[in-house]
Parts: structure tokens; C-alpha cells; sequence
């Protein structure tokens, strides 16, 4: 129950009162901004960094674990704040780093975590890192598999909905068309069309995929002016995006 309280607030705009409007003191917790995990002092408990709402008294105080439960040998937590002042539009103009320490009814230490509903969280030595939201925590070992594949274009300065097409992968070269009019229609919106707008993107592994140049003409020219150790079997057949 305390978990959907919190999300209902995640979804709710902010009221705008005046400077004059005194906020309630039975006022809800709201979600703390988590920057980063450390062990605790013991095995029940975790060491947190969180940025929250300040300027003013009653903007982000009392850091503190909120909803927590153990699934499938996953923490799930959510660590909340009393802000509220956050009400008064303006009131909190500033955000303040603060540390709090997490004692849990279960052993936490050495687990892993999801904070604050979608925040995946690894131990780590000593201090916990925070894991990629659409790789997780543990990605494919295969560098062409999909899931590589979206995390870079989240990266990328292209529209949602755009077409992908793998020209070729190995582990560690790729040559990818994008269709930015894809994007322009949204997710299947009846009656639109665009004409299509390829782009070739070269890129090159190296811990993620990394982006050498983008191309709209044929063969290997512009991946080879800047890259000369890309692979010319990879590109030398290819027409220009999109034919």
C-alpha cells in the first residue's frame, strides 16, 4: 500500500499556492533523489547518498526507508523525504546532498537492489553501482544482441520510433541504418507517412557501442576517413542507406 501511495505522488503535479498557503504537516513523503549506496555499519543496513528539495525548513528532511520487501534475493526499497514545502510553488529553489543510514528488517548487505521502483542498483567493492536502465545489471555477453543495440540509440540524437536495421555486427565493429521518419509518425499513427531518412551509423566497441561517423553515401569512404582499421568487408558492397 505504501508503495502505490508513493507512486500516485511520482505522478501528480505540483499545486501552485501562495508563499502564504502553510503547507500540512500531515503532508505525504515524497521519493529522495538516490546518488549513491554504500555498505552500512552492519549487515541489516545501507549507507545512502540522496539529493533532495532545500532553501527552506520543511523542504526535504527525515531521510528515511520507506516500502521495502525481498523478492527472489532482490531488495526492493523506496527511500522517501518530508518535503512539505515542495507544495508552495518556488519554496524549495535549492537541492542539498544528504546522508542517511537504512536499517532493514531482512540482511541486505551483498544483495542486490531496486530503488525507488526503477533504479537497479549491484554491490559492488566496497560501494554499490548503479546499473544502465534498459541493460541492467548483468548485459549479454553477445555484443549484437538486441538489448546493446537500444541502449546505444538512447544515446543517440535520434527520435523514439525510429527504424533500425543491423547492416552487420560482430563483436566488435557495427554498421547500422536508422529511418528517422519512422519517428515521425509515432508508434503506427493512422494516415501519417513520411518519406523515408536514412542514415549509416559506424561504430566500433569499446565497454558500449561507440559511434565513429554517420553516412549517407555508399561503400567505406567516410568510415575509413575516420576510422582506418574498419573492417572494408563490412562496408564495401553496401549502396547508400536505405537503397
Amino acid at each position: 500500500m505504501a508503495l502505490a501511495v508513493l507512486l500516485l505522488l511520482a505522478g501528480c503535479g505540483r499545486r501552485e499556492l501562495s508563499p502564504s498557503d502553510a503547507p500540512s504537516s500531515g503532508t505525504a513523503p515524497v521519493q529522495a533523489d538516490v546518488v549513491a549506496i554504500h555498505p552500512g555499519p552492519d549487515d541489516h543496513s545501507l549507507t545512502v547518498e540522496v539529493e533532495v528539495p532545500a532553501g527552506e525548513p520543511g523542504c526535504g528532511e527525515n531521510p528515511r526507508l520507506g516500502y521495502h520487501a525481498e523478492e527472489n534475493g532482490r531488495i526492493f526499497a523506496n527511500v522517501v523525504v518530508d518535503s512539505p514545502r515542495s507544495l508552495v510553488y518556488g519554496a524549495c529553489p535549492q537541492r542539498a546532498s544528504v546522508t542517511a543510514v537504512l536499517r532493514f528488517e531482512m540482511v541486505v548487505a551483498g544483495k542486490p537492489l531496486s530503488v525507488n521502483t526503477d533504479q537497479l542498483w549491484d554491490p559492488g567493492d566496497p560501494d554499490y553501482r548503479r546499473c544502465p536502465d534498459i541493460l541492467g545489471c548483468h548485459p549479454p555477453a553477445d555484443h549484437c544482441a538486441r538489448v546493446w543495440i537500444d541502449e546505444l540509440v538512447s544515446h543517440m540524437d535520434v527520435p523514439r520510433h525510429s527504424y533500425l536495421h543491423t547492416v552487420h555486427c560482430d563483436q566488435s565493429w557495427l554498421v547500422l541504418d536508422v529511418d528517422t521518419s519512422a519517428g515521425a509518425c509515432g508508434a503506427g499513427r493512422p494516415g501519417c507517412s513520411a518519406p523515408p531518412h536514412f542514415t549509416r551509423y559506424f561504430l566500433r566497441f569499446d565497454g558500449a557501442w561507440k559511434e565513429i561517423t554517420g553516412s549517407r553515401r555508399a561503400g567505406c569512404v567516410d568510415v575509413l576517413a575516420r576510422e582506418p582499421a574498419f573492417p572494408k568487408a563490412f562496408c564495401a558492397d553496401l549502396g547508400a542507406p536505405g537503397e
